[in-house]
């Protein structure tokens, strides 16, 4: 049986020549939100542990509550001028056990367009791609039809699988 277990999901935002970045850390007992303008805290809070799906609930409840309790240039940027925020760029990382197989997965969503990689436990291989896309639902069905062609070709590959791992060139001449 696969788990996902969230590790961090980031929101990063421009502002004129500012950036502004919102990151939910996840921990065994509870989750770390901290906020950053131009890569200087502004603030922290700690909330109940929970899953990645409720994050963006909490970055805005917590954007909201700050505005609401503090003033300064952050508070008013989001009271008064958040038409001028724009985002950039969303990354979300979480980890995948199966059957003691561990990944560790690292996605970044821009504007038009999904990028994934998946690294294994040690670091050393590394599956990626990129998906031109403006929704998330339309990346899920490119995944969802691109795994089912991987499917297909592990099946062929795996009745081929001595002829294919058998190269004749390699056999004569060796890699340097």
């Amino acid at each position: 049986m696969s788990k996902m277990t969230p590790i961090k999901v980031e929101y990063v935002f421009t502002m004129k020549n500012h950036r502004l970045k919102a990151v939910a850390e996840h921990c065994d007992l509870a989750r770390q939100f901290t906020f950053y303008f131009d890569e200087k805290v502004v603030s922290e809070r700690t909330a109940a542990a929970g899953d990645i799906l409720t994050d963006d609930d909490c970055i805005r409840a917590l954007v909201e509550s700050y505005c609401k309790n503090h003033t300064g240039a952050y508070a008013d940027l989001f009271k008064n001028h958040s038409d001028m925020v724009h985002l950039v760029a969303k990354t979300i990382d979480f980890k995948i056990e199966n059957f003691g197989v561990i990944l560790f997965t690292h996605v970044t969503v821009e504007k038009g367009k999904y990028t994934f990689m998946v690294t294994g436990n040690e670091g050393k291989d590394v599956f990626s791609g990129s998906f031109v896309s403006e929704s998330f639902s339309e990346v899920l069905e490119k995944v969802r039809i691109c795994t089912t062609i991987l499917v297909e070709l592990s099946n062929g590959f795996s009745e081929n699988i001595n002829e294919l791992s058998n190269d004749k060139v390699e056999e004569w001449i060796k890699w340097d």
